[in-house]
This record gives structure tokens, C-alpha cells and sequence, in this order.
């Protein structure tokens, strides 16, 4: 069985340009806990998860609490980051359609990662395969 075989096509990604608040929007418009980042041609260069919107309200929150000092430059860079882009993960690992199930499984566990983007030739997005459908395949090869 391969990525092609269980990936989703169904895709709902963001731009690196898109509000911290459409991004938020759209996870929760869809249920999703993260989603691939796509550049104009729709290939991948980041990966956002609901985790960095979270971290990026805490690390503020916990901050502020210090001092006003502190408080201050925060809202001053918080008034910079309002983008995908200033939380996004640049670093992300992608397959291709062919990648084996297993090689899935292995990079899933390896790699602590919950999502993997599949990809074409170009790097253009082509589906998206989540730790569910990795069970769904395993349930399927085992009958």
C-alpha cells in the first residue's frame, strides 16, 4: 500500500500571508489541528498547527506577567507577527505518492510528527496523509 492509497485529497492549506485569525478560522472551520502552508503554485513551504498559535499566546502571556517593561515589547512584536508566516514551521518533511505505508509509519514514530504532506515531482501539494489514515491503511492490508 502507498501514500496514493490513503492520502487525502480533500486539502485545506494556508498562505504565508494569511492572518493569525483566518488560520484559527479555517482549523476550526475544519476541525483540523494543523495544516500545510502553500506558496503560489501550491507548493509546500511550511506546516502551522494549532500548537503555534497556542505557543505564540502563551510565550505573550507568560512574558507580560514580568513587567510592564517587558510587556510592552511584547505587544511590539506581537503587532509584527499577525502571519502565518512569523509561526509557521519552515522545516518540513514531505513524501511522494509511492512512499510505502510502513515508511510512513516509520517516519510518523521517528519524526514525532502528526501530518505529512504528499507531494508531486514539482513539490506542488497533492494530498495529505494524518496518523488516522495510516490505522485506516493498516486495517485495510489487515483485512
Amino acid at each position: 500500500m502507498k501514500a496514493r492509497d490513503i492520502m487525502n485529497t480533500n486539502l485545506v492549506v494556508v498562505r504565508r500571508d494569511d492572518g493569525i485569525k483566518k488560520l484559527v478560522d479555517v482549523l476550526l472551520a475544519n476541525g483540523l489541528s494543523g495544516v500545510p502552508v502553500v506558496d503560489s503554485k501550491e507548493r509546500v513551504i511550511g506546516i502551522v498547527t494549532e500548537a503555534d498559535v497556542i505557543n505564540k499566546e502563551m510565550k505573550a502571556r507568560m512574558f507580560s506577567a514580568k513587567n510592564l517593561v517587558k510587556l510592552l515589547n511584547i505587544w511590539k512584536e506581537r503587532e509584527k507577527e499577525n502571519s502565518v508566516g512569523d509561526i509557521m514551521s519552515e522545516d518540513v518533511f514531505t513524501v511522494s505518492e509511492d512512499t510505502d505505508l510502513f515508511d510512513l509509519i516509520e517516519v510518523v514514530i521517528e519524526m514525532k510528527i502528526n501530518r505529512i504532506p504528499v507531494v508531486d515531482t514539482d513539490g506542488r501539494l497533492v494530498g495529505i496523509i494524518t496518523r488516522g489514515d495510516l490505522l485506516r491503511g493498516l486495517r485495510s492490508i489487515e483485512g
